[in-house]
């Protein structure tokens, strides 16, 4: 499938090899809304992608949500992930997911989507 999907929360879409979440300013990731987008990315791919997340502006991500994100059903879609953050909440947010709730994939921190992207390109 081509083009862009939307949930509740993100923008869903595969550009050069690589699915790309664009989370909505001040987004609110509950439960509900991460499977949603997952299901989304989910119906983008045929195998697992590298996946690039940007982040920089969402409020809130639910526990549950974080789990969701790396259970073993997005193994299925992403192959390594990059997160982009940008404002102190995205990067608590994104220190927690690595610490805590780290899926069984490559996972990196970013402040920049070109050096996101090169990373997973490589």
């Amino acid at each position: 499938m081509t083009g862009s999907l939307r949930s509740s929360v993100a923008s869903i879409h595969v550009e050069d090899g690589i699915l790309v979440y664009e989370y909505f300013d001040g987004a609110v990731v509950n439960d509900e809304a991460a499977s949603e987008t997952m299901e989304l990315g989910r119906s983008l791919v045929d195998s697992p992608l590298p996946t690039l997340v940007l982040m920089k502006k969402v409020r809130r991500v639910s526990q549950g949500a974080r789990s969701l994100f790396s259970s073993k059903d997005n193994q299925a879609i992403s192959r390594t992930v990059a997160l982009v953050v940008g404002s102190p909440i995205s990067r608590v947010i994104g220190n927690f997911f690595l610490g805590l709730d780290r899926g069984n994939f490559p996972t990196r921190i970013f402040n920049d989507r070109k050096a996101a992207t090169d990373w997973l390109r490589t």
